[in-house]
């Protein structure tokens, strides 16, 4: 009895007594309960033994995940990373100390307000845009913001992140790091200005080259045009040399000639000879108005000078060109407008505009129309003779005024010559437009105060 099982013993006792003996044939029965109550506590023995092992190690399980979390957490809030997490509707839900102390808020300031609220209008807009985005594709990258800062201060950001998923797949929260890029925005801008300062230095540096040499080549067509002139003046000074040393040693043989032939033409017996005697004078006045073409190129000649108006002039010698015109069927329009006086030689004015005249008539053919003009342009007093002939071939514009040049069969080349003479004593300047469907001369004349009449010398 002494052998069995203490639970077994209770039981015994507690329905038969303690003195109760086991009856022979029942001591197998109670053998097989006892053993089985031993093997019972053996069991529960190795359980507990198992249960008190289990705990220690979910207790040392335990104590590692919250060294675990405390590393995370010390790391996560001492990074100088700013980190964020947002849920689903952008609100945070988990930030750390650096990027409180960019925003200067609080974290229960910040936590469960929408990242949006903290955003300029322009960035708010492209956040509404974006999130739904990163949250569908997973990730994001360097996403730019503008944010504004507890105490209204600006600052640029720019995030990447990740999304994390519940077990299930579901959507749990973005994970974001900021990088603050205001400063090298700043830098941006600035360099930014620097270079548009630049670009703008070097337009107005490239304008001004553009200008100084448009100016240049202005002065070297100026100046190519003025040795033209120059030598071309040289050119006539040399023939009104020549002209003012020959002219009236040629003029009084030839006055005595005609003379003498204006006596024998009015004799009886030279009657039959009176064709041949006008032929010769007609001779002798034509050579002699070649000599006074001469000696209008002199140099050293009185240009009497006075105050008059060049519409006046135009007008009186009008009737004369017109009727040079009749002749050959073409037509005379003059245009004038309201000019000043110039100090002018009215005979040698007269001499230029008839010349010019004549000149743009015979490039015309019948039918023609010769246009003289008088306007105001750029300070200057403008004569203009337009034909409607051919035009001027441009190897003979080159030689233009030149002393005997012409391409007229009984020319003398002394017409274009002249007149850039005349010119040249009344300090004009005269230019040439020309092309198929025409001619025009301009004569500018500087308009100075007006002047005291008085003769002088040209120079």
């Amino acid at each position: 009895m002494q052998r069995l099982h203490s639970l077994l013993r209770r039981q015994i006792a507690r329905f038969f007594g303690d003195s109760f003996a086991i009856p022979e044939g029942w001591q197998g029965f109670f053998d097989a309960v006892n053993s089985a109550y031993c093997e019972s506590d053996a069991d529960r023995d190795m359980l507990t033994m198992a249960i008190e092992l289990s705990s220690q190690e979910l207790m040392q399980a335990n104590y590692e995940l919250r060294k675990s979390e405390l590393r995370f957490r010390l790391l996560y809030e001492s990074s100088p990373v700013p980190y964020q997490s947002l849920d689903s509707n952008g609100c945070f839900i988990e930030v750390n100390q650096a990027l409180l102390d960019i925003l200067g808020y609080k974290r229960h300031e910040i936590i469960g307000r929408q990242f949006s609220d903290i955003m300029t209008p322009a960035s708010n807009d492209l956040f509404q845009r974006l999130f739904p985005r990163y949250k569908e594709c997973g990730t994001l990258r360097d996403a730019e913001y503008e944010l504004v800062c507890k105490n209204g201060a600006l600052i640029n950001v720019l995030l990447d992140g990740k999304v994390s998923y519940n077990p299930d797949g579901s959507f749990k929260q973005t994970n974001c790091i900021w990088r603050d890029i205001t400063e090298q925005k700043k830098m941006e801008d600035e360099l930014w200005k620097y270079r548009e300062h630049l670009e703008d230095m070097v337009k107005e540096r490239t304008a001004e080259l553009k200008t100084a040499n448009e100016q240049l080549q202005r002065e070297m067509k100026e100046r190519k045009q003025m040795e033209k002139e120059m030598a071309r003046l040289d050119r006539l000074n040399l023939v009104g040399e020549m002209a003012a040393g020959i002219g009236h040693e040629i003029r009084n043989p030839m006055t005595t000639v005609k003379g003498l032939l204006q006596l024998l033409s009015d004799k009886e017996e030279c009657a039959g000879y009176k064709e041949y005697f006008n032929l010769m004078i007609d001779e002798l006045n034509r050579a002699n108005s070649i000599i006074t073409e001469y000696l209008s190129l002199a140099k050293n000649r009185m240009v009497e000078l006075k105050n008059r108006n060049l519409n006046h002039i135009v007008t009186a010698i009008s009737p004369l060109i017109e009727a040079e015109g009749r002749v050959t069927d073409k037509h005379i329009s003059i245009e004038l407008q309201d000019i000043p006086d110039l100090p002018l030689d009215e005979k040698e004015i007269r001499q230029l505009i008839f010349n010019l005249a004549l000149n743009g008539l015979e490039a015309m053919v019948p039918g023609g129309i010769l246009l003289i003009r008088t306007f105001q342009e750029d300070g200057a007093v403008v004569l203009a003779v337009r034909d409607l002939g051919k035009g001027i071939e441009p190897a003979v514009l080159e030689k233009i005024g030149t002393p005997f040049f012409t391409t007229k069969d009984n020319g003398t080349g002394l017409g274009l010559a002249v007149c850039y003479s005349i010119a040249a004593s009344h300090n004009a300047k005269i230019d040439v437009e020309t092309g198929t469907t025409g001619t025009t001369f301009y004569v500018r004349f500087l308009t100075p105060s007006p002047l005291l009449d008085c003769p002088r010398i040209t120079s």
